[in-house]
């Protein structure tokens, strides 16, 4: 997810990002009525282990990976590209 900018006042932190309009791994699930099939679970299996190589190349750990932070770029129905988000409890590591 990109972030654009961020404000804060004595209270807040707000961060502006970018618009994910799909909705969750986890509303997706709820919505489909039905299980995905081999290939499409294995699009997005595929996706989000990559989206892990990627953080762990970089020395970090999400340590808040669930079906809610998983996220559909797309409405679209047939589009199952992914983008994995809040990194709120994410640490970074020492190799």
């Amino acid at each position: 997810m990109k972030t654009f900018d961020l404000y804060e006042d004595d209270h807040y932190y707000f961060i502006v990002s970018e618009y994910i309009r799909g909705g969750s791994l986890m509303k997706q699930f709820k919505e489909n009525g039905k299980p995905y099939s081999e290939w499409t679970t294995y699009l997005i299996v595929k996706q989000i282990l990559e989206a892990l190589v990627h953080i762990h190349s970089k020395d970090i750990a999400h340590r808040d990976l669930k079906l809610e932070n998983i996220m559909f770029v797309s409405t679209n129905k047939n589009d199952f590209n992914l983008k994995l988000i809040d990194f709120g409890f994410s640490e970074q590591f020492d190799r």
